[in-house]
């Protein structure tokens, strides 16, 4: 049992299909990695703070709750560093992409 939460048909459905939506958010990121900076770019980059930060708060309340285990720590720390990595990137990426020209 991930996450020490014991596993149910509707679980398993939802999984399924969340497994989906974070494959197309993986092949997003990956192909906006190029884009130049633009209101698209920063727009992205909020959305993913967004998606990231939001699950890492859900992560930690399921984990009070005693709802999730220890084990939910696990992905917190990948969701808060994923939320910083954007955050860092809308701070100074266009000043970093400037540096390269």
């Amino acid at each position: 049992m991930m996450f020490d939460v014991p596993a149910s048909e509707t679980g398993n459905f939802v999984a399924r299909r969340a497994t989906m939506l974070f494959a197309s958010f993986s092949i997003l990121s990956w192909s906006a990695r190029s884009l130049s900076p633009s209101p698209y770019r920063t727009g992205f980059c909020y959305a993913a703070i967004t998606v990231t930060a939001g699950l890492a708060v859900l992560g930690l309340v399921e984990l009070a709750r005693g709802f999730a285990g220890p084990f939910i720590l696990v992905a917190v720390g990948v969701e808060i560093i994923l939320a910083t990595l954007f955050f860092l990137h809308v701070l100074y990426g266009e000043t970093v992409d400037h540096l390269k020209a």
